[in-house]
């Protein structure tokens, strides 16, 4: 099966009263794609003006129709993935990369997968910067902490994170602020 590129010229364009026009490659007039199927003619926009786009866009649909046209399955899009299998997915990733202590990652990630759960957000797909963002915005620093009379460490089960990335040597944060 053929799919033919072809320029669908405006009035404006010098080549649209010409014969044959729709081949004329130097104008940037919309591009649209054709071919027939069963004795009849399918027409549709190749939503863009670059020729490469457009023929690239036609080799796919002869693709997709030739697939069609032998019965085989068109790919089917991937389903959406947990949050609980993409942390697993990426720390079995860390393992092969021989990343020898993802202890870090494990436990940011456990906290991610905790708060992201306590807002009933399943699946990776809703993970939105805006939920990093308050996320992020619940973790105390070292300087917080001193600060807070309130805090009592041994009975904190929020875990300090310092912007530099290791533990506070204070140990858990106080919850009496922030109410975690």
């Amino acid at each position: 099966m053929t799919v033919t590129v072809y320029a669908r010229h405006s009035m404006k364009c010098s080549k649209s009263r010409e014969k044959n026009a729709g081949q004329y490659k130097r104008c940037k007039c919309n591009l649209w794609l054709q071919w027939n199927k069963d004795g009849e003619q399918f027409k549709k926009s190749a939503k863009t003006r670059s020729w490469d786009i457009a023929t690239k866009a036609a080799r796919k649909l002869e693709g997709e129709l030739e697939r069609e046209a032998i019965g085989e399955e068109p790919a089917k899009k991937p389903d959406h993935i947990a949050i609980e299998a993409a942390v697993d997915l990426y720390l079995g990733d860390m393992a092969l990369r021989g990343i020898k202590d993802p202890s870090k990652a494990r436990r940011m990630l456990a906290r991610l997968r905790d708060y992201a759960n306590a807002r009933e957000i399943i699946l990776l797909k809703d993970v939105s910067g805006r939920l990093l963002t308050e996320w992020r915005n619940k973790w105390t620093t070292s300087i917080e902490l001193a600060s807070n009379p309130d805090c009592n460490p041994k009975t904190d089960t929020r875990p300090a994170i310092i912007y530099s990335g290791r533990r506070n040597r204070t140990g858990p944060l106080c919850t009496a602020e922030h109410g975690q």
